[in-house]
């Protein structure tokens, strides 16, 4: 009888090790990443703000302190916003002073104007 099992490589199967295997069904690609299957592995390209072999990794955007006068930074994909609330500053990154609030000093007093 001319019988016979073929012992296939990790990235073909098959009765005759015919078929690739696509590493990429299992979507090991994270934050937005395309896969490419390779034989015997996959290669993920990642987005603007994101690294890692499966691009696990988010930069913080936060990182260099981008928020003035206190605000707090809010970090996402490639992004960040500023939260200015309660320092009296507005703007992209907290930088102007708000017009809602100004102080005021006289010689001997200061007090804040709500305008």
């Amino acid at each position: 009888m001319n019988s016979f099992n073929c012992q296939c490589l990790p990235a073909f199967r098959g009765r005759y090790c015919q078929l690739g295997v696509d590493e990429c069904l299992s979507k090991p690609c994270h934050n937005g990443g395309t896969c490419q299957n390779l034989i015997g592995g996959y290669k993920c390209t990642c987005p603007p703000g994101v690294t890692g072999l499966s691009c696990q990794n988010i930069i913080d955007q936060c990182a260099s302190k981008p928020c003035q006068h206190g605000g707090r930074c809010i970090t996402s994909i490639n992004a960040f916003a500023c939260d200015c609330s309660g320092t009296g500053y507005t703007g992209l990154v907290c930088q102007s002073e708000s017009e809602s609030i100004r102080f005021i000093k006289w010689p001997k007093y200061e007090y804040i104007s709500l305008l």
